[in-house]
């Protein structure tokens, strides 16, 4: 493992410590707050949604401006992060290809890269009765922003 992949996990290992169920229903508050945490360490950092179907994302990318109910009407299972242009990192880990992540059907995943901006959006109105309410957002926050402060 190189030392970038390796200083990546290990930040991963921290910011999720404690945090129960991430990735079931988490996975875009993850992915906006430890990207702004990466940004703000110089990392370049895109924030991706993985569809089921390409039919779908073809369609958004043809919208001049994107919009949260782009998305929300669309079929899409995770929000992951891409960083420096070559690790793909959801609460799991860090990952080399997308292929890799977020596949236990074994279904391909079609990614959209979208803006912070956009990816608050979603997560503010995403939430309202349909993310995975398995992640409990008051104490999950709480517990990934302290954690978060643990990385310099």
């Amino acid at each position: 493992m190189d030392n970038d992949k390796k200083l990546l996990s290990n930040y991963v290992d921290i910011a999720v410590s404690n945090v129960d169920y991430i990735n079931s229903g988490g996975c875009g508050i993850f992915a906006m707050l430890f990207g702004n945490k990466l940004e703000s360490m110089g990392y370049d950092v895109d924030y991706i949604v993985l569809f089921r179907g390409k039919n779908c994302v073809k369609e958004i990318k043809g919208n001049n401006v994107i919009k949260p109910t782009d998305i929300l009407s669309c079929s899409w299972t995770h929000i992951i992060l891409r960083v420096n242009g070559k690790y793909y990192i959801d609460a799991d880990g860090v990952f080399n290809r997308l292929k890799q992540m977020d596949n236990k059907d074994n279904r391909k995943r079609y990614p959209l890269v979208i803006d912070r901006q956009l990816l608050s959006e979603i997560t503010n109105i995403k939430y309202i009765g349909h993310w995975n309410n398995m992640f409990n957002r008051s104490r999950g926050i709480k517990k990934l922003k302290g954690n978060l402060k643990l990385i310099n």
